[in-house]
């Protein structure tokens, strides 16, 4: 068994699995581990920007796929 603390500072919205300290068996520490810090970089993100600033990966490829189309419809509306 492991004990898996964060410590973050308190600025920072804790949005992971782990508030303060767990215990895990070793089977589970990788995975839980990984997911801390994915979801502490996403938290990080979000308090350096503010929450209207952080975009996820589907809304950027939401936004990329938005801004193909435009281009696309001008050209092609142009083009005529």
């Amino acid at each position: 068994m492991f004990r898996v603390s964060v410590l973050r500072d308190p600025t920072v919205k804790m949005i992971g699995p782990v508030e303060d300290t767990t215990v895990v068996p070793m089977k589970s520490l990788s995975l839980l581990v990984r997911r801390i810090v994915i979801d502490s970089d996403v938290a990080a993100m979000i308090a350096a920007g503010g929450e209207g600033n952080y975009s996820s990966n589907w809304q950027e490829r939401l936004k990329q796929i938005r801004n193909v189309f435009k281009r696309h419809m001008t050209q092609g509306s142009s083009g005529r």
